[in-house]
């Protein structure tokens, strides 16, 4: 079943960038959050958050919602998990936008 195999899909990729987020809170305890790892994981995550959670996502879940036999709360759980991950992409890029107007002040003087 095609919807099945989508919803199984959108789980796991929902789930692909946690390791480096657990890695970037990891660096941020340890006091670590101005070596270039963290900076590294830090760009890593933000694209692959951006790139699979809004890119992707939404493709997925149309190709759910058109399949036969969806229960509600399959709709409405997958809604809610494509709701949050737009959430936080707006909170990356306000994070990013606030990143590249800082670089660029330090550049200016």
């Amino acid at each position: 079943n095609l919807s099945s195999s989508c919803l199984i899909a959108l789980h796991l990729l929902a789930d692909i960038s946690n390791p480096l987020l657990i890695l970037r809170t990891f660096l941020k305890i340890i006091d670590k959050h101005h070596t270039y790892l963290y900076k590294i994981n830090d760009t890593i995550f933000a694209v692959m958050f951006l790139t699979i959670r809004v890119a992707m996502l939404p493709m997925l879940m149309i190709l759910m919602y058109e399949g036969a036999n969806i229960l509600f709360i399959q709709t409405l759980s997958c809604s809610f998990i494509l709701f949050v991950s737009f959430f936080w992409a707006f909170q990356i890029l306000l994070i990013a936008l606030k990143k590249f107007v800082t670089a660029n002040k330090v550049a200016e003087r």
